[in-house]
């Protein structure tokens, strides 16, 4: 009685797997009618008749373009995202659902159809008739694409392949600023500044600084001053004010002036006609100087004669006798930073000629 009862149901499941056989030969054949498609359709169903079932959610208004994309159910699969607009680094998860393989206008279900496919780029691999998976927003633009095929069970025969994508469309947006609805909408701002009505509106000022008519206004007056010769700086916080440097050179306004330039205020050679053996005086005096140099061609002030050494920044001084044509020179250096740095005069004193008869 066992045998018998095994051997029925074997019998059994062999009408039924032949049935199923003759089931998909006759929709591969008769199903002529072309599935539905539209472009705001992101997944879908296939019904019995080549109709597809859409879900409602997804009509062509307030949604924002690129909402609804996706792949073509027509093809045998479709593949969606958590979201099409995204910033770069962030999660996104991908479905896909497979059905209606080779137009066949019928979903027979995991049970007897076994679907493997992948999505690329990534390699990810899928199997089932549905399934998720998360990944990470690349840094560009990108369009995923699910291929695979789908196999009877029982008797292994491939029905056939599928493809489909979706694209994910990836914004970079600048420091301060996110990415909602596709568009880089400020959502940060500078420290003193509150963000209101999408714009960035100064609404506190530091230490030491008041707001007035939109603008940071020192309460204390300027932070720098000149008392005097000095330069004083004042605290913001406390309006104190302390010694910050001296100005060797004075000060004006918020600042030491700068060195002032050099000058010969006085450079006299007289008389510059001589007979030989006479002597010429030499009259100088130099303004905002480091230090003076004053020679002639005959040794006058090099120390190589009786007159010494002539570096003063100012004097008078009697030459020794003049013999030939003899060169007064005058240099004098500035102060440090000063420009120019350095300033010369020159004077030339020259010989009666002698006549004799003969």
């Amino acid at each position: 009685m066992l045998g018998v009862h095994i051997r029925k149901q074997f019998l059994f499941a062999l009408v039924l797997a032949v049935a199923a056989l003759f089931i998909l030969d006759a929709f591969s054949h008769s199903s002529s009618k072309p599935a539905f498609s539209s472009a705001e359709v992101k997944f879908a169903d296939a019904a019995g008749g080549g109709m597809l079932l859409v879900p409602a959610s997804c009509p062509s208004s307030p949604h924002y373009s690129g909402e609804c994309q996706g792949g073509t159910p027509s093809s045998g699969c479709s593949l969606t995202a958590s979201s099409y607009f995204v910033a770069a680094g962030d999660s996104v998860t991908l479905y896909w659902h497979t059905a209606n393989i080779d137009g066949l206008g019928v979903d027979f279900g995991s049970g007897l159809i076994n679907f493997s496919g992948t999505i690329q780029p990534g390699g990810i691999t899928t199997s089932g008739q549905s399934g998720a998976v998360t990944i990470t927003a690349p840094s560009q633009t990108t369009t995923y694409t699910y291929s695979g095929q789908g196999t009877f069970w029982y008797l292994n025969r491939n029905l056939g392949s599928f493809s489909c994508d979706a694209t994910i469309s990836v914004n970079s947006c600048p420091a301060g600023y996110a990415l909602q609805n596709g568009q880089c909408v400020q959502s940060a701002c500078p420290a003193g500044y509150t963000l209101q009505n999408g714009a960035c509106v100064l609404t506190s000022c530091p230490a030491g600084y008041t707001l007035q008519n939109g603008a940071c206004v020192n309460q204390c007056g300027a932070q720098f001053f000149c008392q005097g010769s000095d330069l004083y700086q004042r605290n913001p916080t406390t309006c104190n004010a302390s010694l910050y440097q001296h100005c060797p050179y004075g000060c004006q306004g918020s600042a030491c002036l700068g060195a002032p330039p050099p000058s010969i205020v006085l450079w006299n050679v007289s008389p510059v006609l001589v007979r030989s053996g006479s002597t010429v005086g030499v009259h100088w005096q130099a303004k905002n100087v480091k230090s003076c140099t004053i020679t002639g061609t005959n040794g006058d002030g090099t120390g190589n004669n009786t007159t010494g050494v002539w570096d003063t920044d100012t004097g008078d001084k009697t030459s020794s006798p003049i013999t030939a044509q003899t060169i007064y020179t005058i240099t004098c250096q500035g102060l440090a930073g000063a420009s120019p740095s350095s300033v010369s005069e020159s004077t030339t004193v020259n010989i009666i000629p002698d006549f004799q008869e003969q």
